[in-house]
C-alpha cells in the first residue's frame, strides 16, 4: 500500500501544478533551487534531480543514463508510471516515470572566466599566449521539448552567442546555432520495444543519447563531424528509422546529406547497432558499432575553424603539405578557404568510416557515479583526383563523479595508422602522438558548475615529426535554469 498511496501522492501533484497560471510557472523556472537540472522543466514536473538522466550536465558537455537514453528513444518522453509490483519491491531502474508536457521553457548560461593557448607550431612556437579574460556569455534556450500528441516528438536547442572581432572586441551581431530533433514514435506506450523515425541535424550517436558526450576528448569520424569546442559542422540532415528492443538491443539506419552539402545529391548511408549487456541506471554496459558509406564528407586532412572575425566556417589544409601535392588542383580564388589548398567535400569520391566502442556507466555506487568510453575507428577516403587517406583511431573518455558535486573527466587519444597518397601515387605515413586532456569541475548546487580545462594540442604534417608542445586552458561556469 505504501507504493501506491506514494504514486496517488505524485499524480495528486502534478494535477494540481497544471492548474496553476502561467505566471506562476514562469516564477518557479526563474526561482527553481537545487531540484533543476540540464533541462529544469523536467526537473520542475517529475521531482527527479537530473542526476536521473545524466552522470553531469556539463563540462563539457552532457551525458546520457540508460534512463536518458530511453528517454532519446521515446522522443523525448518518458513511460508512463505503472502501478509497482509490491513483491517486486518496486519498479524497475529503466526509465518507468510520469509523462512530460510538452512544452519546456529551459535555459542555459556558460561563462568564460578566463583562457589561454600555447600554439604547438609557428612563430611563436612554445610561448603561452596573454590570457584572455572578457567575460561573454553563450546562452541555450530550449523552448520546447518533448512529445506532442501521442506519436510525436521534438527538441529543440538555441543557442546564441555573442561574435568577437580579431581583437576580442565585440561586434555588434550575434552569432547562433540551432540543434534539432524531430520524431514521430510508432508504438509510444511500448515499455521494452520501441520504433521510430527521427529527421535531425545531429549525429547519429544523438539518436539513442550516445552522444554529444564525449564531442571532444574521444575521435569519432561518424557519430561527430569536424567542429569547434563541441559544435558540430554546418548543418545536415540524417533521416533515419530506428528501434529499441528488449531493453538491450538499438538499430538504426538511413541516410545523411553529407557535411556541407543540406541537398541530397550527394549523401550517405549511415546506421548503427548495439547491445546493453546491463540495462540499468546502476550498472550499464553497452557494445556499439556505427558506420558511414557515401561521396560527402569533410576530409580528414583538412582543418575547419570560424575566424573571429567571419560567421562561416573555413578551411585549410590540416595536415601541413598537403595542399602543396595538389598546385595545378587548386582553385585560384577559393571561397571559404583560409589558406592552403584543402580537400573539400565536393572532392570526395567515396568514403567509409567506422566506428566501435564500449560505454561502461553506472550511478550512485555508493557516492560514485561514473562513465567510460573506449573507442576504436577506421577509415578509408578516396578523392577524384586520385588521393586519398586512411586514419585508424583509438580514444578513451571517462568521467568521474564524487557525490554529485565534484567531477573529474580526463581523456586519452591516438592514431596508429594515419596515412595520405597524393594524386601522383606518393604515400606518406602522418606521425602523431598521443594527446590527453582532462576537466575537474565542481558542482555545488544541483544547476550550476564551475569548470577548469586543460588540452593538450599537436598539428601534424606530411615531412616532419608531430609538433605536440601546445595546450589551451580555460576556466568556464554553467547554469540552467
Amino acid at each position: 500500500m505504501h507504493y501506491l498511496q506514494t504514486l496517488k501522492s505524485i499524480l495528486e501533484q502534478r494535477h494540481s501544478l497544471q492548474r496553476k497560471s502561467c505566471l506562476a510557472i514562469t516564477l518557479l523556472m526563474l526561482l527553481a533551487s537545487s531540484q533543476v537540472g540540464a533541462v529544469p522543466g523536467f526537473a520542475r514536473q517529475t521531482g527527479m534531480t537530473c542526476n536521473q538522466c545524466h552522470t553531469s550536465h556539463g563540462a563539457a558537455t552532457p551525458n546520457f543514463t540508460f534512463s536518458g537514453k530511453k528517454f532519446n528513444a521515446l522522443g523525448y518522453r518518458l513511460p508512463s508510471v505503472q502501478v509497482p509490483d509490491i513483491e517486486a519491491g518496486g519498479p524497475e531502474d529503466q526509465g518507468e516515470y510520469l509523462e512530460l508536457n510538452p512544452v519546456q521553457w529551459s535555459g542555459r548560461f556558460q561563462w568564460s572566466a578566463i583562457s589561454n593557448v600555447k600554439p604547438p607550431a609557428g612563430p611563436n612556437e612554445g610561448d603561452w599566449g596573454e590570457e584572455n579574460s572578457n567575460p561573454t556569455s553563450r546562452f541555450a534556450v530550449f523552448p520546447f521539448i518533448g512529445s506532442i500528441g501521442d506519436h510525436f516528438g521534438v527538441w529543440t536547442e538555441i543557442y546564441i552567442i555573442p561574435s568577437s572581432s580579431t581583437n576580442d572586441e565585440w561586434t555588434i551581431s550575434n552569432a547562433s546555432y540551432e540543434e534539432h530533433d524531430f520524431r514521430y514514435i510508432i508504438n509510444p506506450d511500448s515499455k521494452e520495444n520501441i520504433y521510430g523515425i527521427s529527421f535531425s541535424n545531429q549525429g547519429i550517436g544523438s539518436l539513442f543519447g550516445f552522444g554529444p558526450w564525449p564531442a571532444v576528448g574521444a575521435i569519432s569520424d561518424v557519430i561527430n563531424r569536424g567542429g569547434i569546442g563541441g559544435y558540430q559542422h554546418p548543418n545536415f540532415s540524417n533521416l533515419m528509422a530506428y528501434g529499441w528492443m528488449d531493453d538491450r538491443w538499438v538499430w538504426a539506419l538511413g541516410g545523411n546529406s553529407g557535411d556541407t552539402n543540406t541537398g541530397w545529391d550527394a549523401a550517405n548511408a549511415v546506421g548503427m547497432v548495439g547491445y546493453a549487456f546491463q540495462n540499468s541506471n546502476y550498472n550499464e554496459l553497452w557494445a556499439n558499432l556505427y558506420f558511414r558509406d557515401g561521396d560527402d564528407a569533410m576530409p580528414l586532412v583538412t582543418g575547419i575553424s570560424v575566424p573571429q572575425d567571419k560567421h562561416d566556417f573555413y578551411y585549410s589544409d590540416g595536415i601541413s603539405g598537403v595542399g602543396a601535392t595538389r598546385p595545378t588542383t587548386c582553385p585560384s580564388n577559393p571561397e571559404f578557404i583560409l589558406n592552403g589548398c584543402p580537400y573539400l567535400a565536393e572532392d570526395m569520391d567515396h568514403v567509409t568510416s567506422v566506428d566501435a566502442e564500449i560505454r561502461w556507466g553506472g550511478q550512485d555506487r555508493g557516492n560514485l557515479s561514473f562513465e567510460v568510453v573506449g573507442r576504436l575507428g577506421f577509415n578509408d577516403e578516396d578523392y577524384y583526383d586520385g588521393a586519398g587517406t586512411t586514419k585508424n583511431s583509438w580514444s578513451l573518455a571517462t568521467q568521474f563523479g564524487w557525490n554529485h558535486t565534484w567531477y573529474f573527466k580526463p581523456y586519452l587519444n591516438g592514431v596508429q595508422d594515419f596515412e595520405f597518397t597524393d594524386r601522383s601515387g606518393v604515400k606518406y605515413d602522418i606521425d602523431t602522438s598521443t594527446q590527453w586532456g582532462a576537466w575537474l569541475a565542481y558542482k555545488p548546487t544541483e544547476n550550476f558548475l564551475l569548470s577548469f580545462e586543460y588540452h593538450r594540442l599537436q598539428s601534424w604534417g606530411l615531412n616532419r615529426a608531430a609538433l605536440d608542445d601546445g595546450a589551451r586552458y580555460s576556466l568556464t561556469a554553467d547554469i540552467a535554469f
